[in-house]
């Protein structure tokens, strides 16, 4: 079996653009990019390309390497209120708290799932279905999960 990666998530595109426009959203992600590493930034471009494909504004926040905790927290608390969804590319630098950074993102402004509070909505389950025929079902799923569910249902 040959899984067409590319075509698959095209298809997935399109459904979201789709959904995007029959619901008249007018949704705006925001990027947070710490340091200035050529690769990194070129993978965010990347996501912001997806991005407004699909009708979602898109607009990437680079931040000097050597920027404190403390201001790099309440740049993503300000980002959180002024956009509908945030995103930090990883890896941080070393002298920041992975997880202090991405604890200030609201769970329900964190698209990669990766705040404490979303990383305990996803090991939850909800149960749904006749109770003869209950299964489990995850609340929220991080993209890679999502994107194997997809792949696996093909």
């Amino acid at each position: 079996m040959i899984i067409n990666g590319l075509q698959i998530a095209e298809e997935v595109l399109v459904g979201l653009k789709k959904e995007i426009s029959s619901r008249d959203l007018k949704l705006r992600l925001a990027a947070v990019l710490i340091g200035d590493d050529p690769e990194f930034k070129k993978f965010v471009q990347l996501k912001g390309k997806a991005a407004e494909k699909i009708g979602v504004e898109f607009k990437i926040f680079q931040f000097d390497e050597n920027i404190s905790e403390s201001v790099m927290i309440y740049h993503n608390a300000k980002l959180s209120k002024d956009f509908d969804g945030v995103l930090v590319e990883l890896p941080l630098p070393k002298h920041l708290d992975q997880q202090k950074i991405l604890d200030a993102i609201p769970v329900e402004k964190d698209v990669d799932v990766l705040s404490s509070a979303a990383q305990e909505l996803f090991y939850q389950t909800s149960e749904v279905g006749p109770r003869s025929e209950v299964q489990p079902q995850r609340l929220v799923l991080p993209p890679a999960v999502e994107a194997l569910k997809i792949l696996f249902e093909k």
